[in-house]
């Protein structure tokens, strides 16, 4: 059966029938009326390329297009049109402040968390031992033992910071850190910028503590960032 398409709406019609089901166009009075110029051509037919009015294929355009510039037409090479790229943070959402405390808080009573596990039972150790005048030693091995448990925490930690931006605390509220523009910060820039130049001036003495004290009310400022956000050019987001 051969078919045929409006010449109006592009319907696919059996050859022969005068009149397009779809629109009620009748073709013989259709296409012996003038040519309207701000009527939109009609759609090619089915199965043809949408960019083709013609109804050429894809292969068909790119080959008369080398031609056109005299190089031989090779379907398998890469596509030459320029692809703008996408801003990394266009549909980021910033965290909000109290997510960001809870986070904080949570990452600080993990370490002491871990930490007591083995201080607890070492202090009691130490207590008894001093009755009995022994050198204490249980209380120095499960001191050792805490010690290398907020090691592994911190490595642990550094680990998903440098895979994803997040450390437990903002794993759990489902928060990371970025760079301003949206796109991965390094564990480099996390660590160094982030956590150690911003800790520095808290060891200077009287500024110190004020140092700390502005740096974390900084946060109620309009973008939501804290002093170290601004020296390691970061942000804290909401991860997707």
């Amino acid at each position: 059966m051969e078919v045929t398409s409006c010449p109006k709406c592009g319907f696919a019609v059996e050859a022969g029938i005068q009149e397009c089901p779809a629109c009620g166009v009748i073709f013989a009075r259709y296409r012996a009326r003038p040519a309207d110029p701000d009527e939109p051509p009609p759609p090619p037919p089915p199965g043809a390329f949408p960019g083709a009015a013609d109804g050429r294929t894809p292969e068909e355009i790119a080959a008369d297009l080398a031609t056109l510039r005299g190089e031989p037409f090779n379907p398998y090479r890469a596509p030459t049109a320029r692809v703008a790229d996408m801003p990394f943070g266009g549909e980021q959402v910033q965290a909000e402040r109290g997510t960001r405390l809870v986070a904080i808080l949570l990452d600080g009573l993990i370490y002491v968390g871990a930490m007591m596990i083995f201080l607890i039972p070492g202090f009691i150790l130490l207590a008894a031992s001093a009755k009995r005048q022994d050198p204490g030693v249980g209380f120095i091995v499960l001191a050792a033992l805490a010690a290398v448990a907020m090691l592994g925490l911190l490595i642990y930690n550094l680990s998903l910071l440098a895979s994803n931006g997040q450390t437990l605390g903002k794993r759990y509220c489902k928060i990371k850190i970025v760079r301003l523009d949206g796109s991965k910060a390094s564990l480099g820039r996390i660590f160094w910028l982030r956590m150690v130049v911003s800790a520095l001036p808290g060891f200077i003495p009287f500024f110190g503590s004020v140092w700390g004290l502005v740096d974390a009310l900084w946060i109620f400022s309009e973008p939501r960032r804290c002093l170290h956000d601004y020296i390691a050019d970061t942000k804290v987001v909401v991860a997707s």
